[in-house]
């Protein structure tokens, strides 16, 4: 798991759209839904709903958001304080 697949995670989190995440980082949608695939396997947990409406966390999901937050964030204030 990468830190930047953490932050990819809560980018689509807060946009609710696999495709409107991928447009603010710059990635295709088919990579970045593969990332998010790869964490949920990698976890053992479904992390989003998807439907035509769009994205919803699951609680499993809302829970990882909570911890990736926490990370991405720490890992901000890391580098701010050694760069």
């Amino acid at each position: 798991m990468k830190i930047e697949h953490l932050y990819y995670f809560l980018v689509i989190a807060n946009t609710k759209s696999i495709n409107k995440a991928a447009g603010k980082l710059y990635l295709s949608q088919q990579h970045l839904s593969r990332i998010i695939t790869n964490l949920e396997n990698e976890l053992h947990i479904q992390l989003l709903n998807r439907s035509p409406l769009g994205i919803e966390l699951t609680e499993k999901g809302q829970t990882f958001s909570k911890f990736a937050e926490k990370i991405v964030n720490d890992y901000r204030e890391m580098q701010t304080y050694f760069y």
